[in-house]
């Protein structure tokens, strides 16, 4: 798709990469879910590479999704297109919340809520069957709760938010035009601006998530990302 506009409005995406239980017997009937790692695909809204398209959101819940809540990341044929994310959640995504490419020229974000709490999954959900999660093992897999870039001349606005988190990084931040990214001008992006105002933000700590940054780097020969390597980690104060 190129050149397209989407419309998700008063809409709800929830558990991507999951197999529905039949016949269904819990109230989240829910009876396996897999991620990427695991031969699975889990986001809420995934975009290949070769999308083109402008989107309007409103009022809508990505939420229990087994990589990313919205990935609109990779939104690289055509555009600059316009964007916009209005009175949303995204919440326990084993991914990030709202994940937003570089290939919007304007981007207004407010009145959301994202609260990266990435490794839900890895419990227990009342109502769901025991074994829903036997198979998940990307949990904390982006590393980041709410990522965006910026190309030549965007303008973004990033307001009346609230953003919870215990992901390593809140706010990920890039150039979609620097030079060597695929698809970039290489230009650089002289005359972006961010209006980022009146959110409230809070990061916190899970130790819990520990052992996730260690399995999401890349398993080496005979290893398994549910079996992580051993790797020095830094202090943590």
């Amino acid at each position: 798709m190129v050149n397209g506009d989407w419309h998700f409005l008063y809409s709800t995406i929830e558990w991507s990469g999951c197999n529905q239980e039949y016949p269904a017997v819990h109230a989240i009937p829910v009876v396996s879910c897999y991620g990427q790692s695991d031969g699975g695909y889990g986001d809420g809204v995934g975009t290949p590479h070769g999308t083109g398209l402008s989107a309007t959101i409103d009022h809508s819940k990505f939420i229990y999704n087994t990589q990313d809540g919205l990935d609109l990341g990779h939104i690289d044929t055509g555009g600059p297109y316009t964007l916009s994310i209005t009175n949303s959640i995204a919440y326990s995504n084993s991914g990030g919340t709202f994940k937003i490419g570089g290939n919007f020229g304007t981007a207004v974000i407010t009145n959301n809520v994202a609260i990266g709490d990435c490794d839900r999954m890895a419990y227990p959900i009342n109502g769901a069957p025991s074994t829903y999660n036997a198979n998940l093992a990307d949990f904390c897999r982006a590393s980041d709760a709410f990522p965006f870039d910026f190309r030549q001349n965007s303008n973004f606005t990033i307001a009346n938010n609230t953003i919870v988190t215990y992901a390593p990084t809140i706010f990920d931040i890039s150039c979609w035009d620097a030079p060597g990214v695929q698809g970039a001008n290489g230009n650089g992006c002289g005359g972006a601006t961010l209006n980022f105002h009146d959110n409230i933000v809070v990061g916190y700590d899970n130790p819990a998530t520990y052992p996730w940054a260690v399995s999401r780097a890349d398993p080496e020969p005979g290893t398994s990302r549910k079996q992580p390597r051993a790797v020095a980690s830094p202090a943590r104060s």
